[in-house]
């Protein structure tokens, strides 16, 4: 929307980017996942990328930390079903770089990465160890998407599909096929 102050108003209710206090950040998640109705459906964005994200950028936690919050996220989720697809990329620098291309305004000038850069830069995170742009977000992601494969193996191993990032086409094809 291009209502002002539309998004300003929204974040009076965002729980990311270190916004409350660890405490209060891990009782809504894991009250979040206790409370979740049985559709199967738990999306990858909300169960590891914008949490493990706010761990790693906001409040600077350790992997093992991270693991352990994890640990009570699954206990939070233990007897439900559900799948957890994880797409692993595999060049991360080349992925940045597509999306890169295609997020850009009507002049096509790059909007995207510019706001991701300024994101990651002013985080504690990017502060404290000096990684900053284009590669400093590479390494982040780099070891992001290991820690979140780490978390996919060892907490959630019977839940978890892995597919490499290019052959998702094909797991949709022989997925609808089933339903």
């Amino acid at each position: 929307t291009d209502a002002p102050g539309f998004y300003k108003d929204l974040e009076q209710y965002e729980i990311y980017n270190g916004r409350r206090s660890f405490e209060e950040f891990k009782s809504i998640v894991l009250t979040r996942y206790k409370n979740w109705r049985d559709d199967r459906k738990i999306y990858e964005c909300s169960l590891l990328q914008n949490t493990v994200e706010d761990m790693i950028l906001f409040r600077q936690a350790s992997d093992e930390e991270i693991l352990e919050f994890y640990k009570e996220v699954r206990e939070a989720l233990k007897g439900r079903e559900f799948r957890v697809v994880y797409l692993e990329t595999e060049d991360i620098r080349s992925s940045i770089d597509a999306v890169r291309r295609e997020r850009v305004d009507e002049q096509g000038n790059e909007r995207w990465f510019s706001m991701v850069c300024e994101y990651f830069n002013a985080s504690p995170c990017a502060r404290q160890t000096g990684l900053r742009d284009f590669e400093g977000f590479v390494t982040h992601l780099s070891h992001r998407q290991a820690l979140e494969l780490r978390i996919c193996r060892e907490i959630f191993p019977e839940q978890t599909v892995l597919l490499k990032s290019r052959k998702v086409d094909d797991f949709l094809s022989e997925w609808k096929g089933q339903s």
